[in-house]
């Protein structure tokens, strides 16, 4: 069965933003889906450097918890779109595994 125009355009798109363009909750962007929102939707973002690389696990936890977009820059560096994620992660001195162990703990506790 053949993609229509518009789905085709919306698969290449997703492809194209997302790290994870088969996971629709993903909200990682790829470089090009970051010059794409710094250029086409004028959004704030914020930069963080990591205190430290983030591991395996903690980028599960990130695609899991975290509530925006984001660019990650060889797990060194975080860029964010959402001004409330980008406050939690300055009062965490800008510890992205720390401030994503408490995220995680608090929706344990929500779904228990």
């Amino acid at each position: 069965m053949a993609l229509s125009q518009s789905e085709f355009d919306e698969t290449m798109l997703r492809q194209r933003w997302w790290v994870n363009p088969t996971d629709p909750d993903s909200l990682r962007l790829t470089l090009y889906g970051l010059q794409f929102v710094k250029a086409s939707l004028e959004l704030q973002s914020y930069q963080f450097e990591l205190p430290r690389p983030l591991n395996n696990g903690q980028l599960l936890q990130l695609e899991r918890v975290f509530g925006g977009m984001y660019y990650l820059l060889k797990r060194h560096k975080i860029i964010v779109f959402d001004e409330s994620e980008a406050i939690m992660l300055t009062m965490y001195a800008g510890d992205l595994g720390t401030y994503l162990d408490s995220l995680t703990e608090s929706s344990n506790l929500t779904t228990d």
